[in-house]
């Protein structure tokens, strides 16, 4: 099992290193054949959607295929590195825009037949009503984004992104604005300069992707869709679909992010950094949605992520210009479909950096797990860092040379729901060491947690050993399943080793 993890750590990790372009650090045996650019094979799966004009009419619109991964169904999917299109599901996804002056009537019409369907987050309390050949439901506001489930299926199912028009459009003539409107657009790389604007109009779909380095002042905009479909995913080539390295004030909102190479989003040993309003579905390995790393001044905002890799993730890679603090999630809804959904780590920085080998002041509030998966069918064990809410420290494995001796502290998850997860854990909180440069963390609180759903793993509490524990962890009206988790009782929903200083329950 050691093995194993040690392999899997490697996959996560493998754009750790990464530029705009190159992905160093595992030698991929790939043939000619993997390596050539190709668009997604997707299956016939799908759905007809519309949406009802101010005459009653019932307008259609365009539901796009997106490749997916479901560990669930192909747990072998984590080492695919031959790219196998047998191992990848097809979903749905469509996207439209309206003031939601009232009440937006939706109807799906899926390509086959169904019993049941569960419209998700179930938080919204949407309600539908059976038709001939679908449903029909209303949203009451832009920021229900929704995943559409038809008889349980989460591999193949639709996400439904409404938006609002865009009052911060920008005039299309400006010399500062990269604009790209409707229509199929073959940008390849796009390298940004400070002041400037990339505006993705509504109906844009631009294959392609974005660098930027030592700039600042820049905004990615729009209602458009940016796909990196077009780009190499199987080889050390493979790139990040949006890079921002050295800047300063960097803007990402409202656009869509289909099938990135790898890392969806990176922003490193940057500042005053704004993701607002971004939806992003993402299949391959390495797909994480956005790895904030060594950066601060950092908000992240009504996002819907569904990646196979973890969705947002906090960490401190190595050559840091400065340590990773004052970062705030909030609204966001995340899916994994094989790691974490909110995670701080397990990349901390190690003791050859003193002065910037810490991750601290990070708060995830008002968010939603949509789902996180089961790798292994154990209670504890090699399976424990994958969470919907999780904070790691880790030395081992690929992670000897990036994480070990740095410091994380001062970790916040608060009003955080976590729907019925598909067998994964909801919380995992722990400290994983090789034994020979051992970080710290400390200061984490669980506070206003709900979690319903009878198919998970219990949460997982770990520390190293009485010289490296785990300290001061709290969980504050953390409730499973309608218990509130008390002392006397946490073993019935935790797994907590001895090596931790500190743990309360209020």
């Amino acid at each position: 099992m050691k093995n194993i993890l040690i392999l899997l750590f490697a996959l996560f990790a493998v754009a750790l290193k990464a530029d705009d372009r190159t992905v160093p650090g595992r030698t991929l045996s790939v043939t000619p054949q993997n390596a050539l650019i190709h668009l997604p094979e997707f299956r016939k799966r799908s759905y007809k959607v519309f949406i009802q004009d101010e005459k009653g009419i019932w307008q259609p619109i365009e539901a796009r295929n997106a490749l997916v991964s479901s560990f669930s169904k192909h747990p072998q999917i984590w080492n695919d590195w031959e790219n196998q299109k047998l191992l990848r599901d097809t979903m749905s996804y469509a996207l439209f825009v309206r003031d939601f002056a009232k009440n937006v009537k939706v109807r799906v019409e899926p390509c086959f037949r169904f019993r049941n369907v569960e419209i998700r987050p179930v938080s919204y309390g949407i309600d539908y009503k059976r038709v001939k050949g679908g449903i029909e439901f209303e949203l009451t506001d832009a920021s229900q984004k929704v995943s559409v489930e038809f008889d349980g299926d989460r591999a193949e199912n639709l996400f439904l992104f409404p938006d609002l028009p865009d009052v911060d459009k920008p005039a299309q003539d400006v010399p500062d604005v990269l604009y790209y409107g409707a229509g199929q657009h073959d940008a390849g790389r796009i390298v940004m300069k400070s002041n400037q604007t990339l505006y993705l109009d509504e109906g844009a779909f631009v294959y392609g992707y974005v660098v930027g380095k030592g700039i600042e002042n820049v905004r990615i905009a729009g209602r458009g869709i940016l796909c990196g479909a077009k780009e190499t995913h199987c080889d050390e080539r493979r790139t990040q679909l949006i890079n921002f390295e050295h800047c300063r004030n960097v803007e990402i909102s409202g656009v869509t992010l289909i099938d990135s190479p790898a890392w969806t989003i990176r922003l490193k040993n940057s500042q005053d950094l704004l993701v607002d309003n971004v939806k992003q579905i993402s299949w391959i390995l390495n797909s994480d949605g956005l790895d904030v790393c060594n950066s601060r001044e950092v908000r992240v905002r009504n996002c819907f992520f569904r990646n196979y890799d973890d969705c947002i993730t906090i960490k401190n890679q190595e050559l840091a210009k400065m340590g990773c603090e004052d970062v705030l999630v909030e609204n966001c809804v995340g899916w994994t479909d094989c790691a974490n959904v909110f995670l701080v780590g397990p990349e901390c920085g190690t003791s050859r950096e003193p002065r910037t080998n810490y991750i601290r002041n990070v708060t995830f509030r008002n968010c939603i797990v949509l789902e996180t998966p089961a790798l292994y069918d154990s209670k504890e064990g090699d399976d424990g860092w994958r969470g919907g809410c999780a904070a790691i420290n880790a030395r081992v494995g690929i992670y000897e040379g990036l994480g070990g001796g740095g410091r994380m502290s001062d970790i916040l998850f608060e009003n955080i729901q976590i729907e019925n997860l598909y067998g994964g854990r909801p919380i995992a909180v722990e400290i994983v060491s090789d034994g020979t440069d051992t970080g710290s963390l400390s200061g984490v609180v669980f506070r206003n947690i709900t979690f319903t759903g009878d198919k998970y793993l219990p949460a997982q509490v770990r520390g190293v050993s009485r010289e490296f524990p785990l300290q001061n962890v709290t969980f504050d009206n953390v409730v499973f399943n309608g218990r509130q988790i008390k002392k006397a009782d946490c073993r019935k929903y935790l797994f907590v080793n001895p090596y931790i200083e500190n743990l309360q329950f209020k």
